[in-house]
């Protein structure tokens, strides 16, 4: 028996194997243990292994790549049309298979460890965020139920509770109002952890040179310049800057039949993490624009008066990801152009 290409179905205990030969004829089919797959995959030795881009694929990819396997993973979106019948372990390995042997499906890039240590330190990042703005609005609707409607900014809200806190006639139940204090200290807890997340994003900014250089982009800051660096990898992964802006979803939809081409708004396929990162810097650069008179702050100007701000926003981050790109691929600097 002599497998060709190994098909990897992922689990977190139990990982389904199917391996064809150079025939793409099914000689194997089996279920392993954890603690036996690289043991197995060695022995079988494949000349090439398969396996969806999901939970854990980039740790087993880098694994075996350093026993000399060719490894390719495959977009899970692009797997689940070729599932044939009922969904289970064996059809799903079929179905990475038979993906692989679409030559225009495109291959996900294998992150590194340094990649997903930072984006280990995005989403962390990210999920204290959430919370925060949970225990917020949470807030919110307790105090309303009192007849209390604060300001919704952060420090105008926090400042106001401790206020009527403070005061020995306060209206809010005595019940409540320690519970109040517990609140207010956990939302201090993740205001310092969230600030501790940016410091070491900031520090590990400075001290890598490609992400440092995308910090002179327009509306790119620690957080954007190393969210891109995590997504993108080497940027030769991708044919060019609209191929890599197309790979974050912010270009534009089509469908068009019949000669008409006809174009709809962003595709948002993609890493939406980062895409929304490049949005959000964008539109914070859309309101400093008009101060500034190079050519990119002039035409995303122009572009705001007359489609307004949510589009030009949508199309400077495009924009920006096609410069980060070129600057990270060729090595060079961010070189403002005059208007």
């Amino acid at each position: 028996m002599q497998v060709k290409t190994l098909a990897i179905d992922l689990g977190k205990s139990v990982f389904q194997l199917h391996g064809v030969d150079a025939h793409h004829r099914t000689v194997l089919q089996r279920q392993v243990r954890r603690a036996k797959l690289l043991a197995t995959v060695l022995r079988l030795a494949p000349a090439r292994v398969i396996m969806e881009a999901c939970g854990s694929a980039h740790y087993w990819a880098r694994l075996l790549r350093t026993q000399g396997i060719d490894v390719h993973l495959i977009a899970p979106q692009h797997v689940k049309p070729y599932v044939m019948g009922n969904k289970n372990d064996y059809r799903d390995a079929e179905a990475i298979f038979e993906t692989s042997l679409r030559p225009r499906v495109p291959r996900v890039a294998i992150k590194t460890v340094d990649q997903q240590a930072i984006q280990a330190l995005h989403r962390l990042r990210e999920s204290q965020i959430k919370a925060r703005t949970a225990l917020v609005n949470q807030l919110h609707g307790l105090l309303a139920e009192f007849g209390y409607v604060y300001p919704t900014g952060h420090e105008a809200l926090r400042r106001t509770i401790r206020d009527e806190l403070d005061q020995p006639n306060s209206e809010i139940p005595v019940l409540l109002q320690p519970l109040l204090h517990q609140q207010l200290e956990l939302w201090q807890l993740y205001d310092s952890q969230i600030d501790h997340y940016e410091q070491l994003l900031k520090r590990w900014v400075s001290q890598y040179p490609d992400a440092r250089r995308l910090t002179a982009l327009p509306g790119v800051a620690h957080i954007i310049a190393s969210a891109i660096v995590m997504h993108m990898g080497d940027p030769f992964n991708y044919q060019g800057g609209r191929h890599y802006s197309a790979a974050l979803g912010i270009i534009p939809r089509q469908h068009s039949t019949g000669g008409k081409t006809v174009l709809l708004g962003i595709s948002k396929r993609g890493d939406s993490y980062v895409r929304k990162m490049l949005i959000h810097g964008a539109r914070a650069w859309l309101r400093v624009a008009p101060n500034h008179d190079d050519a990119l702050s002039r035409w995303v100007c122009e572009v705001a008066a007359r489609r307004g701000k949510n589009r030009a926003a949508v199309a400077l981050a495009n924009k920006l990801a096609r410069i980060a790109w070129a600057m990270l691929a060729h090595g060079t600097e961010y070189q403002v152009r005059a208007a």
